[in-house]
């Protein structure tokens, strides 16, 4: 059989960074960590950024004087995705929100994980192992990452799932030796003393590594004040998918305070901008208790506080004490819980510590489709989240 490279004998690790852009020095594989189950991965590769120049000079050539002149060297960037990865560990998930707080609690380990103004970086180990041996592993590691887009979903499928779907780096290295080494204008390094072949991460995905159940699962919708909900809190349960897209509105900043001794046109940082998150339920109801929730926003002229929602997954019954994840909407904080929300009013000091409004409702249409019960999609704006995680796993950050 010819040599070649096989999708499931690839292998992606990730481990955080102590100094932003330098690549972890933890011992590898084994204290790194997989995101999750993952089908399908478009990896950072280098995105160049080339400047075609339509000059007029001795390069403008009468047969084909509508064409470029000269090709420039231009920014170069770092951008790929991760599709559709099943959950099976929070490892992950301070990066998407920026810190963890880890607490031992006897039997288990809490991770409260909430937002900050900086998100951590971490460094990016993917590596394509050759079938028979005959030539070198393909080894990529990326530097500096950042997720800029997440998406987080679970639906009647019966997995709570993870698309990265931007996630940036600041620079890479490589293993491939066609780079020659004494090229001084080279750009990414063959990193002959890191990059090595080693044996893959036996990596079974069973017990505190299953996945965590849609069915076993509960979503609460908390009523944040007397506007909202003229029926009281509500626990849907026929809900046929749940999703949240947290984005990050990185940019790429290119300061001329970088030292590029190699005349590269590499990212200097990725500057955090506007949080945003966008909140969707689908469910088949019952009864008007979602519709007397939506209409009840339309009153003006009282105070606004918005949604608490709260949705908890957990793993199989054989593993179900303390292994559980929350996502909590409004995220905690150090003076409020998700079911501690304040209204918005019209007075001075209302941006203060005591301000934690909860999600508010956009849409909940209650249209007529071939479906056989009525399911309506609801719509949510939510100001902050954060993710409470109970398993036997250590702090994610260390």
């Amino acid at each position: 059989m010819a040599s070649e490279y096989r999708n499931s004998l690839f292998q992606l690790l990730f481990k955080n960074e102590t100094i932003t852009g330098v690549a972890s020095t933890a011992t590898f594989p084994d204290n790194w960590q997989y995101i999750g189950l993952h089908s399908t991965i478009n990896l950072p590769d280098p995105i160049y950024g080339w400047v075609p120049v339509y000059g007029i000079g001795a390069n403008a050539r009468p047969d084909n004087a509508r064409s470029w002149a000269v090709m420039q060297y231009g920014k170069q960037e770092f951008s790929g995705s991760f599709a559709n990865m099943i959950l099976v560990t929070g490892h992950v998930l301070p990066f998407i929100l920026g810190q963890e707080n880890a607490t031992d609690g006897g039997t288990y380990i809490q991770h409260d994980i909430r937002e900050a103004l900086t998100l951590p970086t971490f460094t990016l180990d993917g590596r394509f192992y050759n079938v028979d041996r005959t030539y070198p592993d393909l080894i990529r590691r990326w530097m500096g990452c950042k997720v800029d887009v997440a998406h987080i979903f679970c639906d009647q499928r019966g997995y709570l799932s993870l698309s990265l779907e931007k996630i940036v780096a600041l620079d890479m290295a490589h293993n491939v030796s066609a780079v020659a080494s004494t090229d001084s204008q080279r750009r990414y390094l063959k990193w002959d003393l890191s990059l090595t072949e080693v044996t893959p991460l036996d990596y079974p995905f069973s017990g505190e590594r299953d996945p965590y159940l849609f069915s076993g699962g509960e979503i609460q919708l908390l009523d944040g004040g007397s506007l909202n909900s003229p029926s009281g809190n509500l626990t849907i349960r026929n809900i046929s998918r749940f999703s949240v897209v947290i984005s990050h509105n990185l940019t790429p900043k290119y300061y001329d305070t970088r030292s590029n001794t190699d005349s590269t046109q590499t990212p200097y940082e990725y500057l955090e901008g506007r949080r945003e998150y966008a909140v969707s339920i689908t469910a088949d109801i019952m009864g008007q208790d979602v519709y007397k929730w939506l209409v009840a926003q339309g009153r003006q002229g009282v105070e606004k506080t918005g949604y608490g929602i709260r949705a908890i997954f957990t793993k199989r019954p054989s593993i179900l004490a303390n292994n559980y994840l929350e996502i909590r909407i409004p995220g905690d904080t150090n003076t409020h819980t998700w079911n501690t929300i304040n209204s918005v009013t019209p007075v001075a000091g209302e941006e203060t510590a005591n301000y934690h409004p909860g999600a508010f409702a956009i849409s909940a249409p209650h249209s007529v489709t071939e479906d056989a019960r009525l399911r309506v999609n609801i719509e949510f704006n939510a100001p902050s989240l954060s993710f409470l995680i109970r398993d036997k796993w250590g702090a994610y950050l260390n």
